[in-house]
């Protein structure tokens, strides 16, 4: 039974790369894992973008977590 995990990979000239691993029958997990990992690459890419966290840039860092994890899990499932 493999055990949910993530980490993120960030130190790619040209792009992001998430990996974990999961048990794709445990969707649960699977998403809370996808969930976890889409935040922290959501942080990395809107730091960089000088956009840091606040009342007024909320829905910018909702709506990339939100597109993030939907692409990942339509890739999953």
């Amino acid at each position: 039974h493999p055990v949910n995990g993530g980490f993120l990979y960030t130190e790619l000239p040209n792009g992001y790369v998430m990996m974990f691993n999961h048990d794709k029958d445990d969707w649960v997990e699977t998403t809370g894992t996808v969930v976890h990992e889409a935040i922290h690459l959501v942080h990395y890419i809107l730091r960089r973008a000088r956009l840091p966290l606040t009342e007024e840039s909320e829905e910018a860092y909702t709506y990339l977590t939100e597109s993030i994890v939907e692409e990942t899990l339509r890739i999953i499932y």
